[in-house]
Formats: structure tokens, sequence, C-alpha cells
């Protein structure tokens, strides 16, 4: 959240430097993408009465989710590279999710684990 204010508030400040919709972009996708996948694993994990630790699995998704994030913002600020930077972003995204239902996947499977 606080990157992505200061990066709305930089493209305010010096219009052009970032672009609305990167600045944008940041501020929203990557708060709520972050967010929305820290709540699935955090609550996978508490209803599968697993700890609640990231295991390096995880943090792996985490970093591959702020990858896309940064690879979009990336490409507002270098338009001549834009496709490659949003090719980036997208796998960074793919990889995080599909990471996450390939990972978690299993303990939503095993109803044994799970409680109320």
């Amino acid at each position: 959240m606080p990157l992505g204010a200061f990066a709305l508030a930089a493209e305010a400040a010096a219009p052009g430097l970032i672009g609305v919709p990167a600045a944008l972009h940041l501020w929203m996708a990557g708060a709520i993408g972050l967010m929305t996948l820290a709540v699935m694993t955090r609550a996978t994990l508490g209803h599968s009465n697993r700890p609640l630790h990231a295991g390096p699995g995880t943090v792996m998704l985490y970093a591959a989710l702020v990858v896309g994030v940064l690879a979009r913002l990336a490409g507002g600020l270098w338009p001549d590279l834009a496709m490659s930077f949003y090719h980036l972003a997208g796998a960074g995204w793919i990889i995080a999710f599909l990471g996450f239902a390939l990972g978690y996947g299993r303990l939503f499977l095993s109803t044994s684990q799970i409680t109320d």
C-alpha cells in the first residue's frame, strides 16, 4: 500500500514519470493480490491444523507475486520494453497462484485434517 501511494503521489508531482495506470496497478492489484495470497495461505494452514509458518515454498509464492507487480510497474516506466515486462508480470502472477493451487490444494482435498 505505501509503495502504491508513493507511486501515485510521484505521478501527481511529475506527470508522465510512472504513468497513472502503472501507479494504480502497483497500489490496487499489488496490494490486493498480495493480501489475497496471504489470507489464502494463512486460512488454509489454520483450517488444516498446520503451523502458521510460511515455509520456503510459500515465501517463493510471495516473491513470484512481488516480481509480477514490480514488472508491471517497470512496464509503465520503460514503454519500449513494456511487452516483455507485461509477460514477466503475467508469469509472476501465474507462478504465484498456480503454485498456491498445487502446493496447498492437497490440504483442501484431505478432509481428515480440516477443522471448523
